[in-house]
């Protein structure tokens, strides 16, 4: 029994639960966060997680539990969003916010897919 026991723990050990995980994102559906590279964001009020795919320059940013994309978004302005000292004034003047009309809206297409 503890044989089994140890047996399933060590698969779920090797398991990465990032690889199967998908996420609601508002206005888009249901997108993979596998080819996304995710982090969690403590330090702002505003911003839990960033999961950015550079292949597509898409972005996902969860704000108080829900998801929403950014689409052709360049690599360094991702990566000054992850350094700014306040996180949520980036995000709303370098962006867009959460409105529909931003800088970074993906208007037709959804992040994470063709």
């Amino acid at each position: 029994m503890i044989g089994g026991f140890l047996g399933l723990l060590a698969i779920l050990g090797s398991f990465s639960w990032a690889d199967s995980e998908i996420v609601e994102v508002k206005h888009r559906g249901l997108v993979d966060l596998k080819p996304f590279v995710c982090q969690d964001i403590t330090r702002s009020s505003l911003i839990s997680r960033v999961c950015y795919d550079e292949s597509t320059r898409s972005m996902l940013v969860q704000l108080s539990g829900t998801y929403y994309g950014f689409c052709a978004i360049p690599d360094q302005v991702v990566a000054e969003f992850l350094d700014a000292p306040s996180m949520g004034k980036f995000f709303k003047a370098k962006i867009g916010g959460i409105e529909r009309s931003g800088l970074y809206d993906c208007a037709h297409r959804a992040p994470g897919h063709s």
